[in-house]
């Protein structure tokens, strides 16, 4: 959940898109519906894409259900764009000095096409 601590702590007006699972950062992130969306559909999704960066045909059909799936919520380019930083500063934390310049640009590279595309797919 720290991608999410980070998320609703460095962009707080996001929370809107969560109102569902509660008011504030710390009940959206108990809430185990919010959890579940978390780990199956964020993460899974995220991890699977990354597997695949080689099949853009794969990644095309993830990208097409994440654009379904958030098309509803409106949700901005910006803020796509913003849980992408919340990822890379994640990944940075947990790996602390392991975390060389180059593999935090990498990431973000890398996560910041992802979100890009993401964010693209919903707003058709």
């Amino acid at each position: 959940m720290l991608v999410f601590k980070n998320f609703f702590g460095d962009y707080p007006s996001t929370i809107k898109y969560f109102k569902r699972f509660g008011n504030d950062p710390e009940t959206i992130m108990k809430h185990a519906t919010f959890i579940d969306h978390a780990k199956k559909n964020v993460f899974n999704s995220l991890d699977k894409t990354i597997g695949i960066l080689d099949e853009p045909e794969e990644i095309k059909k993830i990208e097409l259900w994440i654009g379904k799936v958030h098309r509803s919520k409106r949700i901005s380019r910006e803020d796509f764009l913003s849980l992408g930083n919340s990822i890379v500063k994640s990944v940075k934390l947990a790996l602390g000095d392991q975390c060389t310049e180059e593999d935090e640009e990498a990431w973000q590279t890398v996560i910041g096409a992802l979100m890009s595309a993401f964010a693209e797919s919903s707003s058709k």
